[in-house]
C-alpha cells in the first residue's frame, strides 16, 4: 500500500482504510528489536541459569542477595519483572512452571521485554524452575539454601504490611503469586512454605498493583530498609 508523508508523520493515502492504518499504528508501538541486540544463543548464555546451577551458586556462597520467585507468569510479565529486578539489584528471577527447557519463543519474548539485550551491564538472571518440582518443593530448596521466604499477597488477612516485615535480611526471596486472578494466591498450597506473608496496602479497596509494579515496590522497600539500617 502507498503511504504519503505529511507534516513529518505517515498517513495512508486515499485508497487505504482507516482501520488498516490504526492496526499499523498499534504494531509500530510494539518494542522493536535493537539492531545491536546479541544473538539469542549469546543472550541466553549471559542471562539464563539452570535451576541446578542456580542452587549450586546459592549453596556455594553466603553473599547477601535478593531473588524474586514468580509462581507462574506469562512471558511478558516475566520480562517486565526481570527489567524491574535488574534496576533494583535483584540477583535472579526464578519462574515456577516455566520448565527446565522453556520454548525459544517464550525465552525470546521474556528477554526482549526485559531489555536485557540492550543492557549488557545488567546482571539479573532468569532461572526457569523444572516442572517436575512442585511449588512447595522449589521453595523448600530455596530455604535450605539459606533464603528467608517472604510472600507478597493482595490479601490483607493474616499478612503484615510490607514496611513491617524485615526485608533487610542478608539472603531474601520475594515470592509472588500467580498473575491470574483465580482466587488462589500461591499454587499447590505453597503458602505454607513461606516464613511470612506481606501485603502492600491499597487506598482503593479490592484494587491491586500489577506484577512488575509489585516487584518494584517490594524490591525498593528492601533497598530502603538496607539503607536505613546502614545509617
Amino acid at each position: 500500500r502507498q503511504w504519503q508523508r505529511s507534516s513529518g508523520s505517515l498517513l495512508p493515502d486515499a485508497s487505504g482504510s482507516s482501520s488498516e492504518w490504526r492496526r499499523s499504528q498499534k504494531i509500530s508501538k510494539l518494542p522493536a528489536e535493537s539492531p545491536s541486540s546479541p544473538p539469542l544463543t549469546e543472550l541466553k548464555e549471559r542471562c539464563l541459569r539452570s535451576w541446578h546451577e542456580f542452587l549450586n551458586e546459592l549453596q556455594g556462597s553466603q553473599r547477601p542477595l535478593c531473588v524474586v520467585v514468580l509462581c507462574g507468569a506469562a512471558a511478558g510479565n516475566v520480562g517486565a519483572a526481570l527489567r524491574t529486578s535488574a534496576v533494583l539489584g535483584v540477583a535472579a528471577v526464578c519462574v515456577l512452571g516455566m520448565g527446565s527447557r522453556p520454548s525459544r519463543d517464550e525465552v525470546k519474548h521474556a528477554l526482549r521485554v526485559s531489555q536485557l539485550d540492550r543492557k549488557p551491564h545488567w546482571n539479573t538472571k532468569l532461572v526457569p524452575v523444572p516442572t517436575e518440582l512442585s511449588s512447595c518443593q522449589a521453595l523448600k530448596k530455596l530455604r535450605q539454601a539459606g533464603l528467608v521466604l517472604v510472600g507478597l499477597t493482595a490479601e490483607e488477612d493474616g499478612a503484615k504490611r510490607i514496611w513491617d516485615v524485615d526485608l533487610a535480611v542478608p539472603r531474601l526471596a520475594l515470592v509472588f503469586g500467580r498473575d491470574s486472578d483465580d482466587g488462589e494466591a500461591f499454587p499447590d498450597q505453597a503458602g505454607v512454605e513461606l516464613d511470612v506473608a506481606a501485603t502492600i496496602p491499597m487506598d482503593v479497596p479490592d484494587d491491586m498493583l500489577n506484577l512488575s509494579n509489585t516487584v518494584a515496590a517490594a524490591a525498593y522497600e528492601r533497598r530502603r530498609q538496607l539503607s536505613q539500617r546502614a545509617g
